[in-house]
């Protein structure tokens, strides 16, 4: 079985189209659809934690500066748990991370 890594915007675009989990139904104080997210992610997928691994991965990914923080973060924790594929969008393509084996954009995602 394979392990794929999904950034949390993917589900955005299953449940809204458009948006960051949380961010968007926070700022409109909507609580329903917040917790709907809260429920609906966890059942759907394994959320992986900012361990002490994924923390020292993080600190050597970050020294790429074309990455944002919540992009690297996502990957040192993606990493930290080897991963066979993480789909994000498409400016991470190409780049390479320890314990990722391929990093791929939802458009090309092999499926």
């Amino acid at each position: 079985m394979s392990r794929i890594f999904w950034d949390t915007k993917l589900f955005v675009y299953l449940f809204e189209g458009s948006g960051e989990v949380l961010v968007k139904p926070m700022k409109l104080g909507d609580t329903k659809f917040a917790n709907e997210y809260r429920r609906a992610i966890p059942a759907a997928a394994t959320l992986l934690q900012l361990d002490e691994k994924a923390a020292s991965l993080h600190a050597k990914v970050r020294r790429d500066a074309a990455l944002r923080a919540p992009d690297a973060i996502q990957l040192a924790c993606a990493g930290s748990r080897g991963v066979d594929l993480f789909v994000n969008d498409a400016r991470l393509h190409g780049k390479q991370v320890d314990g990722i084996q391929f990093i791929t954009p939802i458009d090309r995602v092999p499926i």
